[in-house]
C-alpha cells in the first residue's frame, strides 16, 4: 500500500461525485418479465474528485505522485479521507486507469487537480444503524438522547 502524504492538509474537494455500480444485471427478453442475475456482493464504488491545493501542498502532492507513479499506475492502494453523508471517513482507494490525477489549472495561490478513484469496499459509517436513523427521522429529527431517554428507557 502506498502511504498518502500526511504532511498535506486535506485537499478541498471542489467537485465531488460518487457512483455506485449495481451488483446485478438484468435481461430484457422479447416477451415476459425480465430476469435479475446477481453478479457480486461487493461491487466497487467510484469517486470523481476535483482537488484544490494551496501551492505548497500541491508541490508535496506532485512529488508524491512522481515518486509513486509506477505503483499508482499499476493500481496500488492508498488511504484517503472521503466525504460521505455522515462525515469524512478514511477509505482504501486506488486511482482508476483513466483517473490518475491531472493538473487542470491554477489561480493566485491555488492549484487544481482532477482524479477518479476506485474504492473496492466502501465503508459507510451509518451501515447497521439504518433503523435507528430512520426512527429518529420519523420522530421529526429529535435529539438522539431524547429518543433514548424518553421513548426507549421507559420500556425497560
Amino acid at each position: 500500500m502506498v502511504v498518502y502524504p500526511s504532511t498535506i492538509r486535506a485537499p478541498i474537494r471542489a467537485n465531488y461525485s460518487r457512483v455506485e455500480t449495481p451488483m446485478f444485471d438484468t435481461t430484457d427478453p422479447a416477451s415476459g418479465s425480465y430476469f435479475v442475475q446477481i453478479n457480486s456482493d461487493d461491487s466497487p464504488t467510484y469517486f470523481n474528485l476535483s482537488f484544490i491545493f494551496e501551492r505548497e501542498s500541491a508541490m508535496v502532492f506532485r512529488a508524491w505522485l512522481l515518486r509513486n507513479n509506477k505503483d499508482l499506475l499499476n493500481g496500488a492502494q492508498f488511504e484517503i479521507d472521503l466525504s460521505t453523508e455522515s462525515g469524512d471517513t478514511t477509505q482504501v482507494a486506488s486511482f482508476t486507469q483513466d483517473g490518475m490525477p491531472q493538473y487542470t489549472g491554477e489561480t493566485t495561490n491555488l492549484v487544481y487537480y482532477s482524479a477518479k478513484i476506485l474504492v473496492r469496499r466502501f465503508f459507510e459509517p451509518i451501515a447497521g444503524n439504518e433503523d435507528l436513523i430512520l426512527g429518529v427521522a420519523e420522530l421529526g429529527g429529535a435529539n438522539l438522547l431524547d429518543v433514548i431517554v424518553n421513548i426507549d428507557m421507559p420500556r425497560i
